[in-house]
């Protein structure tokens, strides 16, 4: 984690920066003070605006007078409360609103350069943005990205509790392109569009959501995909008698679905879901695979890197955050790695020095098929250790739901325990965080750690 947005500050009606929570503020920006101490490489900005902040942002930014009041009074809500830099959430600009988002953005970073100069370091300047064509139409990306040091792409809600149809919240790929739209409304697309609009691919952050959507009244039929509903799903956070938003943090996904409903994978969306035939509730939500695979999508295109809404929607265990760090943070260790290995041939090739054992098989993980895995072991028949151990290489190849690659192991194996034991010699780039790791196999399990 390299920067942490504190959402939301608001725009008043007079077209000031101010606390959209004054008394939650008061607790929170000494606590963010603390943790910036504890970790001195991470930077803080406040994020001005937000879907329910931002209606404001149209009579602050009317006027040249309006956005120097409105900036200068976010540059003095950032110094005054700690923060590294201001990040602007406006949601959206309208068509006769475009160039009045661009002269506040041209306007805040001037001011943002001045203060810097002045303290003697620089002051960030980002934005969140859609990645809708109806609402990127109305954003001059091109005059835009030079003000900012980058672009924070909110690359979900492609389908939104709203929504007649249940359908992926945030499917990476074009997936089944005769239905709908799936051929523009995904992530690569949005991405491809920024792209091909002048933003150089190290300012744009790829935004992942950590909440999932749920419609009811969802038929048996696709598992649910492509169905009509009759409305959102009653989600994590609905009181007693209110209207359902459809909204499931991950954590109660992990805690009262995952377990009960059955769940399903789609291979060019590359995205999950779940669907309960008993209660006709699907989810579409992001998990560790998911995840992983939109990690390794920002790494190969070499985007600047990917942005989460929002932290607190992790399980306990932080599964979302450690499947994205794991990819993205190999300085740090890569973390613990388990795998079933299911064997499917095991061959032996006798010769005048020793004997060559071959073993191939499928690769799992949490009970889902993720690879195959080939292995090697060479016994010299010489002295009293004959037979009682061997030279081992042993070479996973993933595909399907975990980023294409391959590992490759090298160590002993143990005839008298059967315990293989060595490290990780090699890896292609999703995989290079686990180089240099220590890994054990007894029986059908393989730990990299």
């Amino acid at each position: 984690m390299t920067h942490v947005l504190y959402a939301f500050a608001n725009v008043s009606a007079s077209g000031e920066c101010v606390s959209t929570n004054a008394a939650d503020d008061q607790v929170n920006f000494p606590e963010l003070l603390k943790f910036k101490q504890q970790n001195p490489k991470v930077m803080t900005l406040i994020s001005v605006g937000g879907a329910a902040n931002s209606p404001n942002f149209s009579a602050g930014t009317g006027t040249d007078a309006a956005r120097q009041k409105l900036a200068e009074s976010c540059v003095a809500f950032m110094k005054q409360n700690g923060f590294d830099g201001i990040d602007i959430d406006w949601e959206y600009p309208t068509a006769q609103e475009k160039q009045n988002f661009t002269e506040l953005l041209i306007e805040l970073r001037r001011r943002l350069d001045a203060k810097g100069g002045a303290d003697k370091r620089p002051y960030l300047l980002t934005i969140a943005a859609p990645a809708g064509a109806s609402n990127l139409r109305n954003i001059d990306l091109g005059q835009i990205h030079p003000h900012l040091d980058w672009i924070n792409l909110m690359a979900y809600d492609f389908a939104l509790p709203s929504r007649k149809v249940a359908d992926f919240c945030a499917p990476l790929k074009s997936y089944d392109p005769a239905i709908g739209k799936h051929a523009t409304s995904n992530v690569d697309a949005a991405v491809q569009a920024y792209l091909r609009a002048g933003v150089p691919s190290d300012k744009l952050v790829v935004g992942t959501h950590f909440a999932g959507i749920g419609w009811q009244g969802v038929p048996n039929t696709n598992n649910g995909l492509y169905q009509t509903n009759t409305g959102p799903a009653k989600g994590s956070w609905d009181a007693a008698g209110a209207l359902p938003t459809g909204s499931f943090d991950y954590k109660d996904i992990t805690a009262h679905y995952l377990t009960t409903y059955p769940r399903f994978w789609h291979a060019d969306a590359q995205v999950p879901w779940l669907y309960s035939a008993s209660t006709g509730i699907m989810i579409s939500y992001e998990d560790p695979q998911s995840l992983g695979v939109k990690a390794n999508y920002v790494l190969t295109n070499q985007l600047g890197g990917i942005m989460i809404w929002e932290l607190s929607a992790d399980d306990a265990q932080h599964s979302l955050v450690k499947a994205i760090a794991g990819l993205f943070a190999p300085s740090t260790g890569a973390m613990a790695l388990t795998l079933t290995l299911n064997q499917a041939a095991l061959t032996n090739v006798d010769d005048a020095a020793g004997r060559w054992q071959f073993e191939c098989g499928k690769v799992l993980e949490n009970q889902r098929e993720v690879g195959e895995y080939a292995s090697s072991k060479r016994v010299v028949f010489t002295g009293t250790d004959t037979l009682n151990k061997a030279m081992l290489t042993l070479t996973i190849f993933f595909s399907g739901e975990r980023p294409p690659g391959n590992i490759t192991l090298q160590g002993d194996h143990d005839f008298n325990s059967g315990k293989e034991i060595g490290s990780v010699s090699a890896a292609s780039a999703p995989f290079s965080s686990h180089i240099g790791k220590q890994f054990s196999r007894v029986g059908g399990t393989l730990t990299i750690q």
